[in-house]
């Protein structure tokens, strides 16, 4: 599922994007240009070794879903696909799926029209981010001593939960948004923890 490309396809009839996976995207845009009878759906962008980021995608768009794999083409989902053209990366940022986690949990309002870009939204929502990211690194630190290497704050925000690992221990950390800001739990529980 990783060595899978990932693949947004766009029907300009319909303004409906399709986020999927495959290991030959160009044969997979045949057979749904074949299927749905339509030609004009062409390929966005298309990310090697990122099909294991399909399934976030459709959580995190879920609310822009028509059916199936197919997503309408217009807030949150027009913003990032915009924003990743232009950027021209490698792989889909682990910073930009955090952010847009952050976005839908705090049901950030994508203006119809996109006048809210990708880069403001980032702008917009860097505080959250930095809120949880210091949370993050000072209960690792609490719980390890140290700071961590390497984190996946996308999780930690998705999911809501994550766990730091010490002394052979899973140590469970979970975030509570509550209009003004994210909590932890070990914020207020920690003691009970240790």
């Amino acid at each position: 599922m990783i060595h899978k490309e990932l693949y947004f396809f766009y029907n300009s009839l319909n303004n409906i994007v399709k986020i999927g996976r495959s290991d030959n995207t160009e044969a997979s845009l045949k057979t749904v240009r074949y299927i749905s009878g339509i030609k004009e759906i062409s390929v966005i962008c298309k990310f090697e070794n990122a099909g294991n980021l399909e399934p976030i995608f459709h959580r995190l768009f879920s609310e822009y879903r028509t059916i199936g794999e197919w997503f309408y083409y217009e807030g949150a989902v027009k913003s990032y696909i915009e924003h990743i053209k232009n950027k021209k990366a490698l792989k889909p940022s682990d910073t930009d799926l955090s952010i847009l986690a952050i976005a839908k949990d705090t049901s950030y309002p994508f203006s119809a029209d996109l006048k809210t870009s990708f880069c403001k939204l980032k702008k917009n929502l860097q505080e959250k981010f930095n809120t949880i990211k210091e949370i993050y690194i000072s209960e690792h630190i609490k719980i390890t001593g140290k700071k961590p290497s390497n984190f996946n704050l996308f999780h930690l925000i998705e999911k809501k939960q994550t766990t730091i690992y010490h002394n052979n221990k899973l140590i469970p950390i979970w975030l509570h948004y509550d209009e003004k800001r994210y909590k932890s739990n070990l914020e207020y529980y920690g003691q009970e923890i240790f």
